[in-house]
């Protein structure tokens, strides 16, 4: 019997762990909320032009592909005062699932 033989189990078993982890962890991330300055009627966002949501999104959705989940469904929160009939986007910006629009109410 080889002694090198033996810690294969041990580290297939780590793996299939930190795979069942990481299913798990993405998983957990299936809705996301996201803060926008404006938003379309269309799902489309407008945040502050650093395209890190963005980034991230595509890479959620990329990894979750990966692990073969479900796409994460991407909600938009907003006032009324938000919400525009047209957001200019790019080939880069991520469009939302919906969006939730709130209102204001005064005191």
């Amino acid at each position: 019997l080889s002694l090198s033989l033996l810690p294969q189990p041990s580290i297939r078993r780590e793996r299939e762990r930190r795979e069942r982890e990481q299913k798990r962890f993405f998983f957990c991330l299936e809705m996301k909320q996201l803060c926008s300055v404006w938003l379309g009627q269309s799902g489309q966002r407008l945040g502050r032009g650093g395209g890190y949501y963005d980034r991230y999104l595509s890479q959620l959705q990329q990894r979750r592909s990966q692990l073969q989940l479900a796409p994460a469904v991407v909600w938009g929160v907003a006032f009324g005062e938000q919400m525009v009939a047209e957001v200019p986007v790019t080939e880069r910006d991520v469009t939302l699932d919906d969006v939730l629009v709130g209102t204001r109410e005064e005191p």
